[in-house]
Protein backbone atom coordinates (compact mmCIF):
# COMPACT_ATOMS: atom_id res chain seq x y z
CA UNK A 1 0.00 0.00 0.00
CA UNK A 2 1.48 3.42 -0.88
CA UNK A 3 2.73 5.52 2.03
CA UNK A 4 0.66 8.57 2.91
CA UNK A 5 1.84 11.95 4.13
CA UNK A 6 0.12 13.09 7.31
CA UNK A 7 -1.12 16.60 7.99
CA UNK A 8 1.55 16.99 10.69
CA UNK A 9 4.30 16.32 8.11
CA UNK A 10 2.86 18.82 5.63
CA UNK A 11 2.37 21.58 8.21
CA UNK A 12 6.00 21.30 9.25
CA UNK A 13 7.05 22.00 5.65
CA UNK A 14 4.52 24.80 5.10
CA UNK A 15 5.39 26.87 8.17
CA UNK A 16 8.69 28.31 6.79
CA UNK A 17 6.93 29.32 3.56
CA UNK A 18 4.40 31.38 5.53
CA UNK A 19 7.21 33.77 6.49
CA UNK A 20 8.86 33.88 3.05
CA UNK A 21 9.88 37.29 1.70
CA UNK A 22 8.07 36.72 -1.59
CA UNK A 23 4.36 37.62 -1.21
CA UNK A 24 3.31 35.17 -3.93
CA UNK A 25 5.02 32.36 -2.01
CA UNK A 26 3.10 33.27 1.14
CA UNK A 27 -0.16 33.40 -0.80
CA UNK A 28 0.47 30.00 -2.38
CA UNK A 29 1.49 28.47 0.95
CA UNK A 30 -1.78 29.66 2.53
CA UNK A 31 -3.80 28.19 -0.36
CA UNK A 32 -2.07 24.85 0.01
CA UNK A 33 -2.53 24.89 3.80
CA UNK A 34 -6.27 25.56 3.34
CA UNK A 35 -6.50 22.61 0.92
CA UNK A 36 -4.67 20.31 3.33
CA UNK A 37 -6.85 21.33 6.28
CA UNK A 38 -10.07 20.83 4.34
CA UNK A 39 -9.13 17.41 2.92
CA UNK A 40 -7.24 15.86 5.84
CA UNK A 41 -9.00 13.11 7.77
CA UNK A 42 -6.87 13.85 10.83
CA UNK A 43 -7.03 17.00 12.94
CA UNK A 44 -3.95 19.17 13.29
CA UNK A 45 -1.76 18.10 16.26
CA UNK A 46 -2.02 20.45 19.27
CA UNK A 47 1.75 21.27 19.34
CA UNK A 48 1.44 22.69 15.80
CA UNK A 49 -1.75 24.66 16.43
CA UNK A 50 -0.09 27.65 18.11
CA UNK A 51 2.73 28.27 15.57
CA UNK A 52 0.33 27.89 12.63
CA UNK A 53 -2.32 30.20 14.07
CA UNK A 54 0.27 32.83 15.00
CA UNK A 55 1.84 32.70 11.54
CA UNK A 56 -1.59 33.15 9.94
CA UNK A 57 -2.42 36.01 12.29
CA UNK A 58 0.78 37.77 11.19
CA UNK A 59 -0.12 37.24 7.54
CA UNK A 60 -3.54 38.79 8.12
CA UNK A 61 -1.67 42.10 8.49
CA UNK A 62 0.53 41.55 5.43
CA UNK A 63 0.82 44.43 2.94
CA UNK A 64 -0.04 42.09 0.03
CA UNK A 65 -3.80 41.67 -0.39
CA UNK A 66 -3.56 38.16 -1.85
CA UNK A 67 -1.62 36.90 1.17
CA UNK A 68 -4.12 38.51 3.57
CA UNK A 69 -7.14 36.97 1.85
CA UNK A 70 -5.65 33.47 1.69
CA UNK A 71 -4.48 33.72 5.33
CA UNK A 72 -8.08 34.51 6.33
CA UNK A 73 -9.33 31.45 4.40
CA UNK A 74 -6.71 29.23 6.05
CA UNK A 75 -7.48 30.65 9.51
CA UNK A 76 -11.22 30.11 9.02
CA UNK A 77 -10.66 26.51 7.87
CA UNK A 78 -8.36 25.89 10.85
CA UNK A 79 -11.06 27.24 13.17
CA UNK A 80 -13.64 24.95 11.56
CA UNK A 81 -11.33 22.00 12.31
CA UNK A 82 -10.34 22.76 15.93
CA UNK A 83 -13.23 24.99 17.06
CA UNK A 84 -13.32 28.59 18.19
CA UNK A 85 -12.14 28.15 21.77
CA UNK A 86 -8.52 27.01 21.09
CA UNK A 87 -8.01 30.01 18.80
CA UNK A 88 -9.73 32.54 21.06
CA UNK A 89 -6.51 34.09 22.36
CA UNK A 90 -5.17 34.67 18.84
CA UNK A 91 -8.50 36.01 17.60
CA UNK A 92 -8.65 38.55 20.44
CA UNK A 93 -5.46 40.16 19.14
CA UNK A 94 -6.85 40.71 15.64
CA UNK A 95 -8.41 43.90 14.34
CA UNK A 96 -12.19 43.86 13.91
CA UNK A 97 -11.88 43.93 10.14
CA UNK A 98 -9.65 40.82 10.23
CA UNK A 99 -11.99 39.02 12.62
CA UNK A 100 -14.86 39.60 10.18
CA UNK A 101 -12.84 38.12 7.32
CA UNK A 102 -11.92 35.05 9.38
CA UNK A 103 -15.55 34.54 10.48
CA UNK A 104 -16.70 34.70 6.84
CA UNK A 105 -14.10 32.09 5.89
CA UNK A 106 -15.18 29.99 8.89
CA UNK A 107 -18.79 29.99 7.67
CA UNK A 108 -17.78 28.79 4.18
CA UNK A 109 -15.10 26.28 5.20
CA UNK A 110 -15.62 22.53 5.01
CA UNK A 111 -13.41 19.96 6.75
CA UNK A 112 -13.32 16.19 6.98
CA UNK A 113 -11.77 16.04 10.45
CA UNK A 114 -12.50 17.86 13.68
CA UNK A 115 -10.50 18.08 16.87
CA UNK A 116 -12.86 15.81 18.81
CA UNK A 117 -13.21 13.18 16.04
CA UNK A 118 -11.65 9.75 16.26
CA UNK A 119 -9.94 9.95 12.88
CA UNK A 120 -6.35 9.25 13.95
CA UNK A 121 -6.88 5.66 15.11
CA UNK A 122 -8.56 4.66 11.82
CA UNK A 123 -5.58 4.72 9.42
CA UNK A 124 -3.72 1.83 11.18
CA UNK A 125 -6.63 -0.62 10.70
CA UNK A 126 -6.68 0.45 7.04
CA UNK A 127 -3.38 -1.45 6.62
CA UNK A 128 -4.98 -4.67 7.87
CA UNK A 129 -7.35 -5.31 4.92
CA UNK A 130 -4.75 -7.15 2.80
CA UNK A 131 -4.26 -9.77 5.55
CA UNK A 132 -7.82 -10.10 6.87
CA UNK A 133 -10.72 -9.98 4.50
CA UNK A 134 -13.55 -9.97 7.03
CA UNK A 135 -12.71 -6.91 9.14
CA UNK A 136 -11.67 -4.52 6.36
CA UNK A 137 -15.04 -4.70 4.59
CA UNK A 138 -16.51 -2.57 7.35
CA UNK A 139 -13.72 0.00 7.54
CA UNK A 140 -12.33 0.04 4.00
CA UNK A 141 -15.05 2.10 2.24
CA UNK A 142 -15.04 5.15 4.56
CA UNK A 143 -11.34 5.91 5.06
CA UNK A 144 -9.36 4.28 2.27
CA UNK A 145 -10.73 5.84 -0.93
CA UNK A 146 -11.43 9.27 0.59
CA UNK A 147 -8.04 9.60 2.22
CA UNK A 148 -6.06 8.68 -0.86
CA UNK A 149 -7.93 10.55 -3.57
CA UNK A 150 -7.33 14.12 -2.34
CA UNK A 151 -3.62 13.44 -1.90
CA UNK A 152 -3.28 11.93 -5.33
CA UNK A 153 -5.21 14.74 -7.00
CA UNK A 154 -3.13 17.43 -5.36
CA UNK A 155 0.32 15.95 -5.14
CA UNK A 156 0.70 13.16 -7.66
CA UNK A 157 -1.47 12.99 -10.74
CA UNK A 158 1.29 11.33 -12.71
CA UNK A 159 1.46 8.07 -10.70
CA UNK A 160 -2.34 7.73 -10.97
CA UNK A 161 -2.16 7.97 -14.76
CA UNK A 162 0.66 5.48 -14.93
CA UNK A 163 -1.41 2.89 -13.12
CA UNK A 164 -4.58 3.36 -15.13
CA UNK A 165 -3.29 4.34 -18.58
CA UNK A 166 -1.84 1.05 -19.92
CA UNK A 167 -4.83 -1.18 -19.06
CA UNK A 168 -7.18 1.31 -20.80
CA UNK A 169 -5.17 1.13 -24.00
CA UNK A 170 -4.88 -2.63 -23.84
CA UNK A 171 -8.59 -3.13 -23.28
CA UNK A 172 -9.36 -1.49 -26.62
CA UNK A 173 -6.87 -3.63 -28.52
CA UNK A 174 -6.85 -6.98 -26.78
CA UNK A 175 -9.57 -8.23 -24.52
CA UNK A 176 -7.50 -10.71 -22.51
CA UNK A 177 -5.96 -8.58 -19.73
CA UNK A 178 -7.74 -8.17 -16.45
CA UNK A 179 -6.97 -5.53 -13.84
CA UNK A 180 -6.09 -8.04 -11.18
CA UNK A 181 -3.13 -10.17 -12.34
CA UNK A 182 -2.38 -9.90 -16.04
CA UNK A 183 1.41 -10.06 -15.96
CA UNK A 184 2.10 -13.80 -15.91
CA UNK A 185 -0.96 -14.82 -17.92
CA UNK A 186 0.07 -13.86 -21.46
CA UNK A 187 3.12 -12.42 -23.18
CA UNK A 188 1.28 -10.08 -25.57
CA UNK A 189 -0.57 -8.03 -22.93
CA UNK A 190 2.58 -7.89 -20.84
CA UNK A 191 4.47 -6.07 -23.58
CA UNK A 192 2.23 -3.04 -23.91
CA UNK A 193 1.87 -1.89 -20.30
CA UNK A 194 5.65 -1.48 -19.75
CA UNK A 195 5.92 0.43 -23.04
CA UNK A 196 3.06 2.76 -22.17
CA UNK A 197 4.47 3.16 -18.70
CA UNK A 198 7.82 4.08 -20.25
CA UNK A 199 6.20 6.83 -22.30
CA UNK A 200 4.50 8.11 -19.15
CA UNK A 201 7.80 7.94 -17.30
CA UNK A 202 9.44 9.92 -20.06
CA UNK A 203 6.71 12.55 -19.79
CA UNK A 204 7.21 12.66 -16.03
CA UNK A 205 10.92 13.10 -16.54
CA UNK A 206 10.33 16.21 -18.61
CA UNK A 207 7.91 17.79 -16.14
CA UNK A 208 10.57 19.15 -13.80
CA UNK A 209 11.93 21.07 -16.76
CA UNK A 210 8.50 22.61 -17.31
CA UNK A 211 7.47 22.98 -13.74
CA UNK A 212 9.99 25.28 -12.21
CA UNK A 213 12.67 23.08 -10.68
CA UNK A 214 15.63 25.33 -10.09
CA UNK A 215 19.02 24.55 -11.53
CA UNK A 216 21.70 23.44 -9.04
CA UNK A 217 24.41 25.91 -8.04
CA UNK A 218 27.36 26.23 -10.40
CA UNK A 219 30.93 27.41 -9.92
CA UNK A 220 29.75 30.88 -10.97
CA UNK A 221 27.37 31.09 -7.98
CA UNK A 222 29.55 30.27 -4.98
CA UNK A 223 31.01 32.90 -2.67
CA UNK A 224 31.88 33.62 0.95
CA UNK A 225 31.61 36.86 2.85
CA UNK A 226 35.02 37.95 4.04
CA UNK A 227 33.77 39.84 7.12
CA UNK A 228 30.85 39.74 9.48
CA UNK A 229 28.84 43.01 9.68
CA UNK A 230 30.36 43.78 13.09
CA UNK A 231 33.95 43.18 11.96
CA UNK A 232 33.38 45.21 8.80
CA UNK A 233 32.02 48.13 10.83
CA UNK A 234 35.10 48.11 13.07
CA UNK A 235 37.43 47.97 10.06
CA UNK A 236 35.52 50.81 8.37
CA UNK A 237 36.11 53.03 11.41
CA UNK A 238 39.84 52.38 11.07
CA UNK A 239 40.28 52.56 7.29
CA UNK A 240 37.69 55.09 6.03
CA UNK A 241 38.08 58.77 6.99
CA UNK A 242 35.57 59.49 9.73
CA UNK A 243 34.24 62.68 8.12
CA UNK A 244 32.92 60.66 5.16
CA UNK A 245 30.84 58.38 7.40
CA UNK A 246 29.62 61.32 9.49
CA UNK A 247 28.62 63.44 6.48
CA UNK A 248 26.81 60.51 4.85
CA UNK A 249 24.39 60.57 7.79
CA UNK A 250 23.76 64.32 7.55
CA UNK A 251 20.18 65.49 7.05
CA UNK A 252 21.18 67.89 4.23
CA UNK A 253 21.37 66.05 0.88
CA UNK A 254 23.98 68.52 -0.41
CA UNK A 255 26.29 67.57 2.46
CA UNK A 256 25.81 63.88 1.66
CA UNK A 257 26.51 64.52 -2.03
CA UNK A 258 29.66 66.49 -1.24
CA UNK A 259 30.85 63.67 1.04
CA UNK A 260 30.44 61.11 -1.77
CA UNK A 261 32.27 63.36 -4.23
CA UNK A 262 35.20 63.62 -1.83
CA UNK A 263 35.00 59.90 -1.17
CA UNK A 264 35.15 59.23 -4.94
CA UNK A 265 38.44 61.15 -5.17
CA UNK A 266 39.81 59.32 -2.14
CA UNK A 267 38.81 55.89 -3.51
CA UNK A 268 40.35 56.58 -6.91
CA UNK A 269 43.68 57.39 -5.24
CA UNK A 270 43.69 54.39 -2.86
CA UNK A 271 41.69 51.81 -4.83
CA UNK A 272 44.57 49.33 -5.04
CA UNK A 273 44.87 48.99 -1.25
CA UNK A 274 41.20 49.14 -0.24
CA UNK A 275 39.22 46.26 1.25
CA UNK A 276 36.22 46.53 -1.08
CA UNK A 277 33.80 44.59 1.10
CA UNK A 278 34.40 46.95 4.04
CA UNK A 279 33.72 49.98 1.82
CA UNK A 280 30.59 48.46 0.26
CA UNK A 281 29.15 47.52 3.66
CA UNK A 282 29.79 51.04 4.94
CA UNK A 283 28.19 52.62 1.88
CA UNK A 284 25.22 50.27 2.04
CA UNK A 285 24.55 50.93 5.71
CA UNK A 286 24.21 54.64 5.01
CA UNK A 287 23.20 54.68 1.37
CA UNK A 288 20.65 51.95 0.61
CA UNK A 289 17.92 54.03 2.23
CA UNK A 290 18.91 57.24 0.43
CA UNK A 291 15.95 59.25 -0.91
CA UNK A 292 17.79 61.78 -3.10
CA UNK A 293 18.47 60.46 -6.61
CA UNK A 294 21.61 62.57 -7.10
CA UNK A 295 23.23 61.16 -3.97
CA UNK A 296 22.24 57.60 -4.95
CA UNK A 297 23.63 58.04 -8.47
CA UNK A 298 26.98 59.19 -7.05
CA UNK A 299 27.03 56.19 -4.69
CA UNK A 300 26.38 53.81 -7.60
CA UNK A 301 29.28 55.46 -9.44
CA UNK A 302 31.57 54.51 -6.55
CA UNK A 303 30.41 50.89 -6.87
CA UNK A 304 31.35 50.95 -10.57
CA UNK A 305 34.84 52.29 -9.74
CA UNK A 306 35.34 49.54 -7.16
CA UNK A 307 34.13 46.83 -9.56
CA UNK A 308 36.38 48.01 -12.37
CA UNK A 309 39.53 48.97 -10.47
CA UNK A 310 39.67 47.40 -7.00
CA UNK A 311 41.48 44.01 -6.91
CA UNK A 312 39.62 42.94 -3.75
CA UNK A 313 36.15 43.55 -5.23
CA UNK A 314 34.54 40.10 -5.55
CA UNK A 315 31.27 38.24 -5.48
CA UNK A 316 30.57 39.04 -1.83
CA UNK A 317 30.68 42.78 -2.61
CA UNK A 318 28.32 42.33 -5.55
CA UNK A 319 25.97 40.17 -3.47
CA UNK A 320 25.65 43.00 -0.95
CA UNK A 321 24.66 45.45 -3.69
CA UNK A 322 22.61 43.49 -6.24
CA UNK A 323 19.24 43.48 -4.39
CA UNK A 324 19.23 47.25 -3.90
CA UNK A 325 20.38 47.99 -7.46
CA UNK A 326 17.83 45.59 -8.94
CA UNK A 327 14.99 47.41 -7.23
CA UNK A 328 16.19 50.69 -8.77
CA UNK A 329 15.98 49.40 -12.35
CA UNK A 330 12.39 50.60 -12.39
CA UNK A 331 13.26 54.09 -11.11
CA UNK A 332 13.29 56.51 -14.04
CA UNK A 333 16.00 58.67 -12.45
CA UNK A 334 18.23 55.85 -11.24
CA UNK A 335 17.73 53.24 -13.96
CA UNK A 336 20.85 54.28 -15.89
CA UNK A 337 23.34 54.39 -12.97
CA UNK A 338 21.89 51.18 -11.49
CA UNK A 339 22.17 49.44 -14.88
CA UNK A 340 25.78 50.61 -15.24
CA UNK A 341 26.66 49.18 -11.82
CA UNK A 342 24.98 45.81 -12.51
CA UNK A 343 26.69 45.67 -15.91
CA UNK A 344 30.05 46.32 -14.26
CA UNK A 345 29.35 43.47 -11.81
CA UNK A 346 28.46 41.16 -14.70
CA UNK A 347 31.77 41.99 -16.39
CA UNK A 348 33.77 41.52 -13.21
CA UNK A 349 32.02 38.24 -12.31
CA UNK A 350 29.25 36.95 -14.60
CA UNK A 351 25.68 37.72 -15.63
CA UNK A 352 24.78 34.37 -14.08
CA UNK A 353 25.89 35.67 -10.69
CA UNK A 354 24.01 38.95 -11.03
CA UNK A 355 20.74 37.25 -11.97
CA UNK A 356 20.66 33.93 -10.22
CA UNK A 357 22.97 33.63 -7.20
CA UNK A 358 20.32 33.47 -4.46
CA UNK A 359 18.17 30.68 -5.93
CA UNK A 360 21.09 28.27 -6.01
CA UNK A 361 22.22 29.04 -2.48
CA UNK A 362 18.84 28.27 -0.94
CA UNK A 363 19.82 24.62 -1.32
CA UNK A 364 23.60 25.05 -1.09
CA UNK A 365 24.61 26.63 2.25
CA UNK A 366 28.18 27.94 2.50
CA UNK A 367 29.97 28.72 5.74
CA UNK A 368 30.08 32.36 6.88
CA UNK A 369 27.32 33.46 4.49
CA UNK A 370 24.97 35.57 6.56
CA UNK A 371 22.76 36.78 3.68
CA UNK A 372 21.67 35.23 0.40
CA UNK A 373 20.51 37.58 -2.34
CA UNK A 374 19.76 37.57 -6.06
CA UNK A 375 18.17 39.74 -8.69
CA UNK A 376 14.97 37.79 -9.31
CA UNK A 377 13.74 38.18 -5.72
CA UNK A 378 13.89 42.01 -5.75
CA UNK A 379 12.44 42.05 -9.26
CA UNK A 380 9.55 39.89 -8.11
CA UNK A 381 8.88 42.41 -5.33
CA UNK A 382 8.42 45.30 -7.76
CA UNK A 383 4.70 46.12 -7.70
CA UNK A 384 4.62 49.07 -10.13
CA UNK A 385 4.00 47.59 -13.61
CA UNK A 386 6.13 50.21 -15.40
CA UNK A 387 9.04 49.58 -13.03
CA UNK A 388 8.88 45.81 -13.58
CA UNK A 389 8.62 46.28 -17.34
CA UNK A 390 11.74 48.50 -17.29
CA UNK A 391 13.62 45.92 -15.20
CA UNK A 392 12.73 43.20 -17.71
CA UNK A 393 13.99 45.48 -20.44
CA UNK A 394 17.36 45.62 -18.69
CA UNK A 395 17.51 41.83 -18.56
CA UNK A 396 16.85 41.70 -22.31
CA UNK A 397 19.60 44.25 -22.97
CA UNK A 398 22.05 42.38 -20.74
CA UNK A 399 21.38 39.16 -22.67
CA UNK A 400 22.07 40.94 -25.97
CA UNK A 401 25.35 42.34 -24.58
CA UNK A 402 26.67 39.27 -22.76
CA UNK A 403 24.93 36.38 -24.50
CA UNK A 404 23.94 33.26 -22.54
CA UNK A 405 27.42 31.87 -21.84
CA UNK A 406 27.52 30.54 -18.28
CA UNK A 407 23.89 31.45 -17.67
CA UNK A 408 21.40 29.11 -15.98
CA UNK A 409 18.55 29.47 -18.46
CA UNK A 410 16.14 27.31 -16.50
CA UNK A 411 15.93 29.81 -13.63
CA UNK A 412 15.68 32.76 -16.02
CA UNK A 413 12.84 31.13 -17.97
CA UNK A 414 10.93 30.34 -14.76
CA UNK A 415 11.20 34.01 -13.73
CA UNK A 416 10.00 35.15 -17.16
CA UNK A 417 7.06 32.75 -17.02
CA UNK A 418 5.97 34.43 -13.81
CA UNK A 419 6.17 37.84 -15.52
CA UNK A 420 4.17 36.51 -18.48
CA UNK A 421 1.28 35.84 -16.10
CA UNK A 422 1.25 39.46 -14.89
CA UNK A 423 -2.03 41.28 -15.41
CA UNK A 424 -0.29 44.32 -16.95
CA UNK A 425 0.18 44.25 -20.74
CA UNK A 426 3.47 46.21 -20.65
CA UNK A 427 5.02 43.66 -18.28
CA UNK A 428 3.89 40.76 -20.47
CA UNK A 429 5.27 42.50 -23.57
CA UNK A 430 8.67 43.06 -21.94
CA UNK A 431 8.77 39.46 -20.70
CA UNK A 432 7.90 38.20 -24.20
CA UNK A 433 10.68 40.29 -25.78
CA UNK A 434 13.18 38.93 -23.27
CA UNK A 435 11.99 35.39 -23.94
CA UNK A 436 12.44 35.96 -27.68
CA UNK A 437 16.03 37.05 -26.98
CA UNK A 438 16.60 33.84 -25.03
CA UNK A 439 15.12 31.88 -27.95
CA UNK A 440 17.59 33.46 -30.39
CA UNK A 441 20.48 32.12 -28.32
CA UNK A 442 19.06 28.82 -27.05
CA UNK A 443 16.89 27.77 -30.01
CA UNK A 444 13.27 26.68 -30.36
CA UNK A 445 13.69 23.95 -27.75
CA UNK A 446 12.74 26.38 -24.98
CA UNK A 447 9.13 26.04 -26.14
CA UNK A 448 9.13 22.69 -24.34
CA UNK A 449 9.58 24.57 -21.05
CA UNK A 450 6.52 26.76 -21.63
CA UNK A 451 3.92 24.01 -21.84
CA UNK A 452 2.31 24.95 -18.51
CA UNK A 453 1.28 28.41 -19.79
CA UNK A 454 -2.33 28.86 -20.85
CA UNK A 455 -2.94 28.04 -24.54
CA UNK A 456 -3.68 31.61 -25.61
CA UNK A 457 -0.50 32.98 -24.03
CA UNK A 458 1.56 30.11 -25.40
CA UNK A 459 0.20 30.75 -28.91
CA UNK A 460 1.14 34.43 -28.63
CA UNK A 461 4.69 33.59 -27.60
CA UNK A 462 4.97 30.95 -30.32
CA UNK A 463 3.93 33.53 -32.93
CA UNK A 464 6.71 35.85 -31.68
CA UNK A 465 9.16 32.95 -31.92
CA UNK A 466 8.06 32.31 -35.49
CA UNK A 467 8.83 35.93 -36.44
CA UNK A 468 12.52 35.48 -35.57
CA UNK A 469 12.85 31.88 -36.76
CA UNK A 470 16.13 31.53 -38.62
CA UNK A 471 17.57 34.80 -37.27
CA UNK A 472 21.04 34.74 -35.76
CA UNK A 473 21.50 35.90 -32.16
CA UNK A 474 23.26 39.25 -31.66
CA UNK A 475 27.03 39.03 -31.26
CA UNK A 476 27.95 39.67 -27.58
CA UNK A 477 29.75 42.99 -27.07
CA UNK A 478 30.81 42.42 -23.45
CA UNK A 479 32.53 39.55 -21.67
CA UNK A 480 32.35 38.21 -18.14
CA UNK A 481 35.69 37.57 -16.45
CA UNK A 482 34.55 34.41 -14.67
CA UNK A 483 33.03 32.88 -17.83
CA UNK A 484 36.20 33.70 -19.79
CA UNK A 485 38.36 32.11 -17.09
CA UNK A 486 36.25 28.94 -17.13
CA UNK A 487 36.53 28.73 -20.92
CA UNK A 488 40.31 29.08 -20.72
CA UNK A 489 40.52 26.40 -18.04
CA UNK A 490 38.53 24.12 -20.33
CA UNK A 491 41.13 24.72 -23.04
CA UNK A 492 38.48 25.14 -25.73
CA UNK A 493 39.48 27.04 -28.81
CA UNK A 494 35.87 27.81 -29.74
CA UNK A 495 34.82 29.53 -26.55
CA UNK A 496 31.49 30.85 -27.81
CA UNK A 497 30.20 27.56 -29.18
CA UNK A 498 31.48 25.65 -26.15
CA UNK A 499 29.70 28.01 -23.75
CA UNK A 500 26.46 27.80 -25.75
CA UNK A 501 26.70 24.01 -25.77
CA UNK A 502 27.22 23.91 -21.99
CA UNK A 503 24.22 26.19 -21.48
CA UNK A 504 22.00 23.95 -23.59
CA UNK A 505 23.26 20.91 -21.70
CA UNK A 506 22.17 22.65 -18.49
CA UNK A 507 18.75 23.46 -19.96
CA UNK A 508 18.22 20.12 -21.71
CA UNK A 509 20.60 17.55 -20.20
CA UNK A 510 21.52 14.78 -22.62
CA UNK A 511 20.05 11.39 -21.78
CA UNK A 512 21.01 7.82 -22.61
CA UNK A 513 18.59 6.15 -24.99
CA UNK A 514 19.16 2.81 -23.26
CA UNK A 515 18.04 4.40 -19.99
CA UNK A 516 14.83 5.63 -21.60
CA UNK A 517 13.97 2.09 -22.65
CA UNK A 518 14.55 0.48 -19.26
CA UNK A 519 11.45 -1.29 -17.99
CA UNK A 520 10.07 -1.64 -21.54
CA UNK A 521 10.12 -4.42 -24.11
CA UNK A 522 11.18 -2.17 -27.00
CA UNK A 523 14.50 -3.95 -27.59
CA UNK A 524 12.93 -7.41 -27.40
CA UNK A 525 10.01 -6.43 -29.63
CA UNK A 526 12.36 -4.92 -32.21
CA UNK A 527 13.86 -8.38 -32.76
CA UNK A 528 10.46 -9.99 -33.25
CA UNK A 529 9.54 -11.55 -36.59
CA UNK A 530 6.00 -10.12 -36.36
CA UNK A 531 5.92 -6.75 -38.13
CA UNK A 532 3.03 -5.51 -35.94
CA UNK A 533 5.09 -6.08 -32.81
CA UNK A 534 8.05 -4.25 -34.33
CA UNK A 535 5.74 -1.41 -35.39
CA UNK A 536 4.39 -1.07 -31.86
CA UNK A 537 7.96 -0.94 -30.53
CA UNK A 538 8.77 1.83 -33.00
CA UNK A 539 5.69 3.87 -32.05
CA UNK A 540 6.52 3.55 -28.35
CA UNK A 541 10.12 4.62 -28.97
CA UNK A 542 8.94 7.59 -31.05
CA UNK A 543 6.55 8.68 -28.27
CA UNK A 544 9.42 8.62 -25.77
CA UNK A 545 11.77 10.59 -28.03
CA UNK A 546 9.07 13.17 -28.77
CA UNK A 547 9.18 14.28 -25.14
CA UNK A 548 11.02 17.63 -24.96
CA UNK A 549 13.79 16.57 -22.57
CA UNK A 550 14.48 13.36 -24.50
CA UNK A 551 15.44 15.01 -27.79
CA UNK A 552 19.05 15.51 -26.73
CA UNK A 553 20.67 12.09 -26.61
CA UNK A 554 24.14 11.10 -25.49
CA UNK A 555 26.32 9.78 -28.31
CA UNK A 556 26.66 6.39 -26.57
CA UNK A 557 23.70 4.48 -28.01
CA UNK A 558 24.55 1.16 -26.37
CA UNK A 559 22.40 -1.81 -27.39
CA UNK A 560 20.06 0.42 -29.34
CA UNK A 561 22.57 1.01 -32.16
CA UNK A 562 22.76 -2.73 -32.73
CA UNK A 563 18.96 -2.85 -33.11
CA UNK A 564 19.05 0.01 -35.60
CA UNK A 565 21.67 -1.80 -37.66
CA UNK A 566 19.56 -4.96 -37.60
CA UNK A 567 16.49 -3.12 -38.92
CA UNK A 568 18.39 -1.78 -41.92
CA UNK A 569 18.29 -5.28 -43.37
CA UNK A 570 14.49 -5.50 -43.05
CA UNK A 571 12.64 -6.46 -46.25
CA UNK A 572 10.30 -3.43 -46.03
CA UNK A 573 11.80 -0.15 -47.26
CA UNK A 574 9.15 1.78 -45.31
CA UNK A 575 10.04 -0.05 -42.15
CA UNK A 576 13.75 0.66 -42.67
CA UNK A 577 12.91 4.34 -43.13
CA UNK A 578 10.72 4.49 -40.02
CA UNK A 579 13.36 2.88 -37.82
CA UNK A 580 15.94 5.38 -39.04
CA UNK A 581 13.64 8.37 -38.49
CA UNK A 582 13.86 8.54 -34.66
CA UNK A 583 17.51 9.51 -34.98
CA UNK A 584 16.47 12.60 -36.91
CA UNK A 585 14.18 13.82 -34.14
CA UNK A 586 17.07 14.31 -31.73
CA UNK A 587 19.97 16.73 -31.61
Amino acid sequence: MPSQTTLADVVGDILPALSNKNPQVKEGACKFLTHCLSTSTQAIPLPQLKPVSEALATLLEDSYAGARDEAANAFGTLMKMVGERPLGAVMDGLADVRKTKVKEAYEKATVKAKAGASAPPKPPPAKAPPTKKVAPKKEEPPPAPEVESPHIEDGGPTPEKKARGPPARLSGKKGAPASGAPAPSASAPAKKPPAAAAASAAAAATKPAKGGALAPPSALDTFKYKHTPEDAEALAAESIPSNFITDLGDANWKTRLAALEEMTTWIESTVEELDAEVVVRALGKKGWGEKNFQVSAKLYGILVILAECCPSFGRSCAALSIPHLSEKLGDAKLKKPASDALGAFAEKMSLQFVLNIGMSFLAFPVLFIDAIHEAYEPLNKIKAPKALADALGWVEQALSEFGIAGLSLRNLIEFLKGALKNSNAAVRTSATKTLVMVKLFAGSGISDLLGDLNPQLFATIQSEFDKVEGNSPPAPTRQSADVLAMAQQGGSGTKGSSAASNTLDDLFPRVEVDGLMKGTTILADAKSEAWKTKKEALETLQAILDQGANKRLKPQMGAFIAILSLQQSDASIFFRRDWTNPQGTCY
